[in-house]
């Protein structure tokens, strides 16, 4: 179980991984932006915690 922050930090991302489409193409953010576009988390902690699974729920 993750504390509250962590928690919406991640929800945090997975809505910008969700949304990206209406910030780039709906708001027109595409066309004045050259490059970074993407999302880049940085995850940290022991082998073990999950890690590799949020990064692969928030893709």
């Amino acid at each position: 179980m993750l504390p509250k922050e962590q928690i919406k930090e991640l929800k945090d991302a997975a809505n910008q991984v969700k949304f990206k489409h209406v910030v780039l193409n709906q708001w027109g953010f595409d066309s004045k932006l050259s490059y970074g576009k993407d999302l880049s988390v940085v995850f940290a902690g022991p082998p073990g915690t999950g890690k590799t699974m949020a990064a692969q729920v928030i893709s």
